[in-house]
């Protein structure tokens, strides 16, 4: 069963320090001629999509929602040179990733594994 908050998770790479982990953006390089590190944002911004669905759905806590506002923030910095080779890359903080990582944990807790469903419950997701 995928978890999009641990699949977002192992987007997110440790770098300068023990108190600052950063999102792997194109590998080593942080230029956004690069189509890899496009690729890297469209997949981290689909996951945390996931887990937003996820965590509305399993209703909201106040820490979440700015967890989650943060989070987006971090994918898109309100600064034009974002994604400029020359600046720093943006930084997330550990109480950001501990949070991802909690809702991880609830998604795994609460899902259900495709081959325990009763073929009626499984033909019946197939008709919606």
């Amino acid at each position: 069963m995928r978890n999009p908050a641990y699949e977002f998770l192992e987007l997110i790479d440790s770098w300068g320090g023990d108190d600052t982990l950063i999102l792997r953006r194109g590998g080593e390089s942080n230029d956004h001629e690069d189509p890899h590190f496009w690729d890297q944002q469209r997949e981290a911004v689909r996951l945390l999509q996931e887990v937003e669905q996820y965590v509305r759905a399993d209703g909201l806590s106040v820490e979440e929602v700015l967890a989650l506002n943060d989070a987006w923030i971090f994918l898109f910095p309100p600064r034009n040179n974002w994604c400029d080779a020359q600046f720093a890359f943006p930084t997330i903080p550990n109480a950001l990733r501990g949070m991802i990582r909690q809702i991880g944990r609830r998604i795994e807790e609460t899902s259900v594994p495709v081959k325990s469903f009763t073929p009626e419950a499984r033909e019946g997701l197939r008709e919606t």
